[in-house]
């Protein structure tokens, strides 16, 4: 698994106004770039390498001829600040004065201090140093000794890959007459490694076979993925893919397997990504033979932790230099210069939104026809993506593009990146890092003063005042009592005396308090949404499992028990991050959730949704509701990952098994499949114990809110959805009004805010920048002290061009304005 920023599907990024058609809102690349390197004489420094964390630290990391050529040492420096500010003197790593693969410089970073540089010596050693205090200290580690008696010593490939808690791999290939794959991994953050290395291809050694270019991705289930080009089987000199997993964080490996052929050979690096959820993925190139001289992009999946892979998809032809990368959301993206008009150039970009089942048309990302061959960099964090790149002609420059909504579209303009003074000199090799506060971090060579430097620039994305104005109103809508019994729950609108708490509005309040954390830093949001889950696990039914509608303070007031309520609830937790406690009230209303099923099941409707709940006469309801079922599946979803980190593997079971049903319910009862009807590409809002829609003029939008943007049904991914959310509820002046015929005068800021993330998705940029232009400019928006000096929050809706009821101002619509 590669250093990403990890959540669940359901759990949302920043919504920026920086879609193609639309003008970035705030943000951009600080007007004046700096120099990184700090050698007073005129040394060539190169092949920059960066890293960034959710805490604001930024490394760099890059080769140096300081002392002598041909010594290419390496050379580190770091910034606590976001990139505010670097070390006055860059650090020396290594001054052994011996010629090391400069190509092979790697870096990456963890959230808790940890920094690993990985790079071959000149001896051909492999090598990693590693930081445990943010780039303090480093130790080193040669991985490549304590093998067997005939080992070489030559290492030419290798690849890392790592995960937050403390499990590191890296792979590597042998030269010479041992050309075999080994593997060498710790599971304390780099600070202890294997005693002896482990082979990670199973077949006997022979000299000169080729086992080659191996990749590698960590889960954090214990899984180990590797792959990588070997000719066993080949009958005419042709190369192919063999794959092995190991399940105990790479000690031991079983048989390794082919899984390629085709009259033809890899070339290149295949690259492969995995996630948590047993998905992992492969991509190479691949010559034909017989077809004209050019690289075809290939892309495999394996849903079941590699036992088996599922074929391969041809993403694209006149391919050179890709790079596949995913998230655990089902994201997958592949990059890559297109050469087929060399030596014009072009940067290629496809996405698959459904764990790569199935792929978009390859688009071209870069406004320029000529992308200097290979030297980009693309990072994925959440939904925003960002590509670096090194232009060529007619103009030398570094230069960015961004996606905010999971690659579905692009800003318009590139943004040029570098301030170099003329357009001759010579800009190349960028690197790119993602970190906190919507920043951007970027480096490359520069030849502005005659000879190679490291040059930086950063950019930021994120309009930092309004989150915070946002979150500081939840802040004050939350009890601050300790000695009360519900302190931390949060009210609906503000005050200190909490008489209307709904849980579902608490766990929205909560994932913004994360959001905020995460985008503006400091500990303060993150405890205050604890505090918020200490309150709700405190309030749980301990008869059932479930939540009720709404409290007042510890006392139910609504006695209904909405799936909704206990399903936002457990993805609010699971966001958190694990808790034993808060993992026992998971599992109580997984019991709620399945028990809300089988009373379908005893009617003979088998479709495997999950009915509307507990009415307050303490009946389960037999009507099924699309809400309820999309917040079901996210929250089964995530107490199957608790169950697998708690060492339950049937409970998990269970979980995935009742998640899988209210797949196929959706699908089967709730989608509209019928082209023929009106609202074909939409759901039900509600079927009755028969199977029959409740009214069949309100329909459900499982593409509303971002919890449901990604429930893997049929039709999500659907431009259709999008499409009927506009033509149905979108106002002309962009607002967005209720399905709710009786309300259909009230324009809503909080629901304009829902679309838009929906839009935003789908690539409707038009549709979501309509609706954010009419909130931002609706007067809705409390951003002065009221009456009693709070600040932030937004009035429910406007009717009939008139907003009521001032005070009016709720939580969900708090969230999602930071969202």
């Amino acid at each position: 698994m590669r250093p990403i920023n990890f959540s669940f599907k359901i759990l949302p990024g920043i919504f920026l106004l920086f879609l193609a058609g639309i003008a970035p809102a705030y943000g951009a690349f600080s007007g004046s770039d700096l120099r990184l390197d700090t050698d007073p004489a005129q040394n060539t420094s190169f092949a920059p390498q960066m890293a960034a964390d959710n805490s604001g630290h930024v490394y760099a990391v890059w080769v140096d001829e300081r002392n002598g050529f041909p010594s290419n040492n390496i050379f580190f420096n770091r910034s606590d600040d976001s990139g505010a500010s670097w070390l006055v003197s860059d650090i020396a790593l290594d001054t052994t004065g011996v010629q090391g693969q400069t190509g092979s410089l790697q870096i990456y970073t963890d959230d808790s201090g940890h920094v690993y540089i990985a790079w071959i010596r000149g001896n051909q050693d492999m090598l990693m140093m590693v930081s445990g205090d943010y780039g303090q200290n480093f130790n080193t580690h040669v991985l490549d000794t304590g093998g067997p008696a005939w080992r070489s010593n030559i290492v030419n490939h290798f690849d890392v890959s790592f995960n937050q808690n403390g499990n590191v791999c890296a792979v590597w290939d042998g030269g010479g007459v041992d050309d075999e794959i080994y593997i060498n991994c710790s599971n304390d953050f780099g600070v202890n490694w294997f005693s002896s290395y482990r082979q990670v291809n199973s077949n006997v050694p022979y000299p000169y076979d080729v086992h080659q270019e191996p990749t590698v991705c960590l889960d954090d289930t214990g899984r180990v993925y590797a792959a990588w080009v070997d000719n066993r089987g080949a009958t005419g000199g042709e190369k192919l893919i063999y794959f092995n997993v190991s399940n105990d964080y790479g000690q031991t490996w079983p048989t390794d397997q082919g899984i390629t052929g085709g009259s033809g050979t890899v070339t290149y690096h295949p690259q492969m990504r995995c996630d948590n959820g047993g998905n992992a993925y492969l991509a190479f190139q691949f010559h034909k033979y017989g077809l004209p001289a050019n690289e075809y992009l290939y892309f495999g999946h394996s849903a079941d932790y590699g036992v088996s892979w599922l074929g391969f998809t041809l993403l694209g032809g006149f391919t050179e230099n890709f790079q596949l990368e995913s998230d655990n959301a089902g994201h997958v993206y592949a990059a890559w210069s297109d050469v087929q008009n060399s030596p014009y150039k072009k940067l290629k970009f496809s996405r698959s939104a459904n764990y790569g089942w199935t792929w978009g048309t390859a688009a071209q990302v870069s406004n320029a026809n000529d992308v200097q061959n290979g030297n980009f960099r693309f990072v994925n964090r959440g939904r925003e993506l960002s590509i670096l790149w090194e232009n060529n002609e007619p103009w030398q420059g570094i230069y960015f593009n961004r996606s905010t909504n999971y690659g579905a579209s692009w800003q318009a303009a590139d943004i040029r990146v570098d301030n170099n003074p003329g357009s001759t000199i010579g800009t190349g090799k960028p690197s790119l890092a993602a970190g906190i506060n919507g920043n951007i971090y970027a480096a490359w060579e520069d030849e502005r003063n005659g000879i190679k430097d490291i040059y930086f620039n950063s950019g930021n994305f994120y309009d930092l005042n309004a989150i915070a104005l946002e979150a500081d109103y939840i802040l004050a809508c939350q009890a601050n009592d300790s000695q009360q019994p519900f302190y931390g729950a949060i009210n609906n609108i503000y005050g200190q005396d909490p008489t209307w708490i709904v849980p579902r509005e608490n766990a929205l309040a909560i994932l913004g308090l994360i959001e905020a954390s995460r985008v503006l830093g400091g500990s303060n949001y993150l405890t205050r949404a604890n505090l918020a889950a200490d309150y709700l696990v405190s309030v749980q039914n301990p008869g059932d499992g479930a939540w009720y509608d709404q409290y007042d303070k510890m006392t139910p007031f609504l006695l209904s028990r909405s799936p909704t309520q206990t399903s936002e609830v457990m993805i609010a937790f699971y966001k958190l991050g694990y808790n034993a406690a808060r993992y026992n009230a998971m599992k109580k209303g997984v019991q709620y959730l399945m028990a809300c099923q089988d009373p379908l099941n005893k009617l003979g409707n088998d479709d495997g949704l999950v009915g509307g709940g507990k009415d307050a006469d303490e009946v389960y309801s037999t009507w099924r509701w699309a809400s309820d079922n999309a917040f079901s599946y996210w929250a089964l979803k995530g107490a199957e990952a608790w169950a697998l980190q708690a060492g339950e593997p049937a409970f998990a079971d269970q979980c995935r098994l009742a998640a899988a049903d209210i797949l196929k319910g959706l699908n089967r009862s709730l989608y509209i499949s019928d082209t023929n009807h009106p609202d074909y590409g939409s759901w039900y809002k509600t079927i009755d114990q028969n199977g029959q829609p409740v009214n069949e003029n309100i329909h459900e939008w499982i593409n509303y809110a971002p919890q449901m943007i990604d429930v893997p049904a049929v039709g999500v991914g659907s431009t259709l959805v999008g499409n009927w959310i506009h033509n149905k509820l979108q106002d002309t002046s962009g607002a967005l009004k209720t399905d709710d015929d009786a309300f259909a005068t009230r324009l809503s800021p909080g629901l304009s805010f829902q679309a838009s993330l929906a839009w935003s998705d789908l690539g409707q940029a038009l549709y979501a920048g309509n609706a954010m232009s009419w909130a931002l400019s609706s007067g809705l928006w409390q951003q002065t002290p009221d009456g009693n000096g709070i600040s932030g929050g937004w009035i429910d809706w406007i009717d009939s061009g008139t907003p009521t009821d001032w005070w009016l101002r709720f939580i969900d619509t708090s969230f999602y304005s930071i969202a």
